[in-house]
């Protein structure tokens, strides 16, 4: 195919060179024909000289042209006319100053010509360059700024050119197996970080160029050019690839401190939810341990003593106790739980009427003499795990329901929205202090406490929500509506309308 190309290209500015000289030609039998005199003529031949020299891109076009216009004036103007013969010895010194005035013409031209294309080339260099500077000015993942860099330096080169990322090192390796020296020089170059192959100590044999993208002792990965020997890489060509790489290798190791820097805090911060969950426990578990203990005792050493009502109260007492106890321990377990859970934990299209009937049935034994209105659409299908999100609006219930008189009334809802499905518990029940609002979803915090008001503690409930609400890429935040209670709203943002249920 280059073969092909090349002929192509030759034929096309042979022609060209043939058509000027023609033109010219012709324009100077019509000059013969008024009179004017050879040595003018001659002149005209600079024409189609300069002509050649702007679009041809070899000197051979140009000085194999001049010798035929030589050769051609000649033969068509000097006397004897149609004949090789020069009868005036003067046109010789015509023909010499011609023939070093073409070539000097040519020689101007093509340098001009060639300072063009280096200026052509530079302006290319300075616009990849910036245009790499600005794609990595926003955050971008290693892929993304190892793509970015193969497509500039392709672009560039025009070559084929390979980037190999250390992670792609083992998948490369195979690939080419069955070129040992190449495997060997990647190899060197990712353990040594220095290049290796064509133009460089190490495997100069090989017609392959391979420059680490290194920053630091670290080498994120290799250049690889696929060139000839018979290529050489010029200075400027290896300082733009440094440029590059570079830009591609600080970048690259900015985003590891920075995502070394966010594991450093996240560590620090786990630490102290640690800490101050130990101390939390200490507290909280003690208060209705204390309350258990109190009551048992009680009623271990005064049974008889107690009238009916007297051990009925304590019995229930010691029930709701127990009740608040088992659900801190059911809180701080599935509070331990969230940490683990990532983006992909298993998820399946659940329908929102059957999430929120669970939920229902869950805290029904907690009613009292709430009006309770629920609207959800039957072919609502939310994309979750099932279980956790029932977890969230069970607790939710529960907070409207222990948090609202026993006559008001609470309406649990799911819609669908631009893709997203909306859930939401409203309530009449007097709403949540504005002092409060901003701490509900605060781990540990008191405002986040929305149990019962005879077991405080330090409420991890809406915590769990939020981060249950937060794995699954949805949102969640409370308000105070105009009917005079909260509304706790829910999206998630996997829904969809009127399909069966993913099994």
């Amino acid at each position: 195919m280059p073969t092909r190309k090349k002929l192509i290209d030759s034929l096309k500015y042979s022609g060209f060179a043939f058509l000027a000289i023609l033109v010219a030609t012709g324009l100077s039998f019509g000059l013969d024909a008024l009179g004017i005199s050879p040595e003018a003529i001659l002149l005209v031949y600079l024409l189609p000289i300069l002509a050649i020299a702007i679009v041809c891109p070899s000197y051979l076009y140009s000085m194999v042209s001049s010798v035929t216009i030589l050769c051609l004036f000649n033969f068509c103007f000097t006397a004897p006319r149609y004949s090789f013969a020069i009868d005036n010895p003067e046109l010789y010194i015509s023909l010499a100053m011609y023939l070093l005035v073409s070539t000097l013409l040519f020689l101007e031209t093509r340098g001009a010509h060639h300072e063009i294309e280096k200026r052509k080339e530079n302006e290319k260099r300075l616009y990849l360059l910036s245009d790499f500077s600005s794609f990595l000015l926003e955050e971008r993942e290693e892929k993304e700024i190892l793509a970015r860099l193969w497509e500039h330096l392709n672009s560039y080169f025009a070559s084929p050119i390979y980037v190999v990322s250390q992670d792609e090192e083992a998948s490369y390796l195979d690939k080419h197996q069955s070129e040992g020296p190449l495997c060997e020089a990647v190899s060197y170059s990712f353990a040594s970080s220095l290049p290796s192959g064509n133009g460089e100590s190490h495997a100069s044999f090989l017609p392959y160029k391979i420059i680490p993208l290194t920053s630091g002792d670290k080498t994120y990965a290799l250049l690889i050019f696929a060139w000839s020997n018979k290529r050489a890489m010029s200075e400027l060509d290896a300082s733009f690839v440094t440029s590059l790489s570079s830009l591609a290798g600080n970048a690259l190791a900015k985003k590891e401190a920075i995502e070394a820097s966010e594991k450093s805090r996240l560590f620090a911060e786990n630490e102290h939810f640690k800490t101050t969950l130990l101390r939390s426990l200490s507290h909280d578990i003690k208060t209705p341990l204390t309350a258990l203990e109190t009551g048992t005792s009680l009623l271990s050493s005064s049974y008889h003593d107690l009238s009916e009502n007297d051990r009925l109260s304590i019995a229930k007492n010691l029930s709701e106790e127990a009740h608040a106890l088992s659900e801190y321990v059911e809180n701080l377990l599935s509070l331990s739980k969230i940490g683990s859970l990532t983006s992909d934990l298993p998820k399946s299209y659940e329908l929102a009427s059957d999430l929120w009937e669970e939920a229902y049935e869950r805290e029904k034994s907690i009613f009292a003499e709430h009006h309770i209105q629920l609207e959800v659409s039957d072919n609502l299908l939310v994309r979750c795990d099932g279980r956790l999100i029932v977890e969230v609006l069970e607790n939710l219930l529960r907070n409207a329901l222990t948090h609202t008189r026993s006559d008001c009334d609470i309406r649990l809802s799911a819609a669908f929205d631009k893709g997203e499905a909306v859930f939401k518990v409203v309530d009449n029940g007097g709403g949540i202090p504005s002092a409060k609002l901003n701490h509900l979803f605060d781990e540990f915090s008191p405002e986040a406490s929305l149990a019962s008001g005879r077991y405080q503690g330090h409420g991890l409930g809406l915590s769990i929500c939020q981060s249950i609400v937060k794995v699954h890429q949805g949102t969640i935040k409370a308000y105070n509506n105009q009917a005079g209670g909260a509304t706790f709203l829910v999206t998630l943002p996997e829904a969809k309308i009127g399909e069966k249920r993913d099994e």
